[in-house]
């Protein structure tokens, strides 16, 4: 089976993991200690010097930004509805509304001339998903926020070593979350960051992820803070991946190249816009499938030993959702329409091309049906 994604530790990399492990064991501190501080160090220096604080997950780091953002319940927040539910999710969190906007097709990636539609008195942030690993418009969406006076948070779980004009996604808005899932960029036990340009937020954040106290034990309680640190072994783990992060965006780009290179210009599939001011992480390698069946395309290529994935099911038209809300088929006509399209191919380190070769063959045989 060709796996539709998966975390690559080398042999090197893997004797160094266990190496840490070992210090982390034998030093007694499990959790938010020196690894979490290199964490730290390290992905400031790569965003700019941007503060950072890491968490227990990006869901973890989408609910914080909302409360540091001051989110209330009379607020509104647009986000897209193509997206992981944690994006919305966090928005209810704080008891406040999301509200969804369209996306472009040609980018999947949210639309800023729609995000202008929903604007209302309420609306207080939006959060553009780099999805994939593809850049938003942020230049378009920056604009928009300041002109609107709007808060950026911008979500990242797949854009670790994305970049908009060369600058890294991340360093935009004035918050930003990372995910360190296991079949992210760089895989972990799971694992975030927070991400700000406010250093009073930063100084925060590390409260409320420690139970709303400074430091351990019996300190006092000055917030009501959550259980979102981040531990000594998912710290190891990032951490020696860490110096390989180029390296896997470049041959992640190179895995994509090849299937653009074999699949431009075949019938019955539409490739994601890819434009020379951008750098994605691609994360995943999305197409859309016209005119036929993508489940169908997708059973066909299960059948020949091919695992893929969807991005997503729209969030509005989950059940929660719909009841919260009363969202039908037909609220975002151009979301339901490209997400019921959407295939990712099989993307990460340790694919190699003769298989890429072998999915692009398989697919061109399948979108005949």
């Amino acid at each position: 089976m060709i796996s539709f994604a998966q975390p690559y530790f080398n042999e090197q990399t893997l004797k160094k993991i266990l190496s840490r492990f070992q210090q982390v064991l034998e030093s007694g501190r499990l959790t938010n200690g020196r690894c979490v501080r290199e964490v730290e160090s390290l992905f400031a220096e790569l965003l700019n010097g941007r503060g950072v604080v890491a968490t227990n997950s990006c869901t973890a780091s989408l609910h914080l930004s909302m409360i540091l953002a001051g989110i209330t319940p009379r607020d509104e927040v647009i986000v897209p509805s193509n997206t992981f539910v944690s994006t919305a999710n966090a928005v209810l969190y704080c008891n406040a509304k999301p509200v969804f906007a369209e996306i472009d097709p040609s980018t999947l990636n949210i639309d800023p001339e729609d995000v202008l539609n929903r604007i209302t008195e309420k609306t207080r942030a939006i959060v553009p998903v780099h999805l994939c690993g593809k850049p938003c418009e942020m230049d378009h969406l920056m604009e928009i926020a300041e002109e609107h006076n709007l808060t950026v948070i911008e979500d990242c779980a797949h854009a670790l070593g994305s970049k908009y004009k060369n600058q890294p996604c991340g360093t935009f808005g004035q918050f930003a979350c990372f995910s360190f899932y296991p079949t992210k960029v760089i895989a972990s036990a799971e694992g975030g960051l927070l991400v700000s340009n406010d250093k009073d937020a930063i100084t925060l954040g590390r409260v409320l992820i420690n139970q709303g106290r400074t430091g351990t034990g019996p300190n006092e309680i000055t917030e009501v803070g959550y259980n979102y640190r981040m531990n000594e072994l998912q710290a190891a783990v990032i951490l020696e991946q860490l110096p390989e992060l180029d390296g896997f965006v470049k041959t992640r780009n190179e895995i994509a190249k090849h299937y653009t290179e074999r699949l431009a210009d075949t019938d019955n599939i539409s490739l994601v816009v890819e434009t020379p001011q951008e750098r994605s992480s691609f994360y995943a390698y999305a197409i859309r499938i016209l005119d036929i069946s993508r489940d169908a395309v997708r059973q066909q290529l299960l059948k020949h030993g091919i695992e893929t994935s969807i991005m997503y099911n729209p969030v509005h038209l989950q059940p929660v959702y719909r009841k919260l809300y009363g969202y039908e088929q037909g609220s975002l006509p151009i979301t339901e329409k490209t997400c019921s399209q959407i295939i990712n191919l099989p993307m990460h380190v340790g694919l190699s091309l003769e298989e890429v070769d072998y999915v692009c063959d398989t697919l061109k045989n399948a979108v005949k049906l």
